[in-house]
């Protein structure tokens, strides 16, 4: 008996923990520094910057602004389609640009 009211009470409480959760979210544009507004890939890396892929370049997320990385930075190409940490993390983070319709690595 003591066994299931004990078990009943720790439902509750978890359940009330649960549903007392707020879950707020931002929504970022070009009007706050991203370089296009189609995103084609997000990743976050071991230091904790979001990274950003579009298809007018790359960008770099500190929680509060914005760096853009282009063509003109030593991108082989402004369409961003995947982004990857090297794992050793002798190089940083892989990105995977289309140019030429073949795909190339950067490192940054």
């Amino acid at each position: 008996m003591h066994k299931q009211l004990y078990k009943t009470i720790i439902l509750l409480l978890i359940g009330q923990a649960a549903l007392g959760q707020t879950h707020s979210y931002r929504h970022y544009t070009i009007k706050h520094g991203l370089p296009q507004s189609q995103v084609i890939s997000v990743y976050q890396d071991h230091r904790g910057y979001m990274w950003i892929g579009t298809k007018a370049g790359l960008s770099r997320f500190d929680g509060y602004e914005f760096t853009n990385f282009y063509r003109k930075d030593g991108l082989n190409s402004d369409l961003i389609e995947g982004l990857v940490e090297d794992t050793r993390k002798e190089h940083g983070l892989n990105v995977t640009l289309k140019a030429a319709g073949l795909p190339k690595s950067t490192y940054y």
